[in-house]
């Protein structure tokens, strides 16, 4: 039997995404019981928050609460030229709709962003991990297709012509492994095999 990892989240969608990620790799995952932990608020970008900071402290929670390896995740969508909105504060931004609106008189050239995650390994007695994935691309003119998650409907990566949600309702799939999650967990895979 592989190293037992406990998932530091209660997001039904980071779940199933993590577990199918890790399906392969030998690591048993296992999940929390939302009526017998409250993971800890998270901090904002007013705060000083970063996804490494917020990743640390969700880790170390549940280390601490299952004695053993924990796993968190933070990630965002970054945009150049928004650059003290989103990010750690991506999820109560306003969605879509909103970045779209707050876009709407920037051109081409200048609708840069990029998805980030960082996975925090935490273990009892040692040091904090962080493993990191990163994709850059551009935010559309207006929403397309419905696929995904949040604000996939309106981010293209470099290097194709397609949003994440159109990835999404073409393939059924955004090639997970290639996404921001999935390059953090290709890292930890690098690190620790898998």
């Amino acid at each position: 039997m592989g190293q037992p990892i406990t998932l530091a989240t209660l997001n039904p969608g980071k779940i199933k995404e993590l577990k199918d990620m890790f399906a392969t790799s030998g690591y048993v995952i296992q999940t929390l019981d939302k009526d017998k932990i409250h993971l800890p608020q998270e901090g904002t970008i007013d705060e000083g928050a970063t996804l490494i900071s917020n990743a640390k402290l969700k880790a170390e929670h549940v280390r601490d609460f299952c004695k053993g390896w924990a796993l968190a995740d933070d990630s965002g969508l970054f945009v150049e030229a928004l650059p003290n909105q989103l990010g750690v504060d991506t999820a109560t931004f306003g969605g879509p709709d909103t970045l779209l609106e707050a876009l709407r008189e920037i051109p081409a050239g200048q609708r840069k962003a990029e998805f980030r995650c960082t996975l925090a390994l935490a273990r009892p007695g040692l040091e904090t991990l962080f493993f990191h994935g990163v994709v850059p691309g551009v935010i559309a003119f207006e929403r397309k297709a419905f696929g995904g998650f949040g604000y996939d409907s309106v981010f293209i990566p470099n290097g194709e012509t397609l949003t994440y949600a159109e990835a999404v309702d073409a393939r059924g799939t955004l090639g997970k492994a290639d996404d921001h999650r999935g390059r953090a967990t290709q890292a930890f895979f690098a690190a620790f095999g898998g």
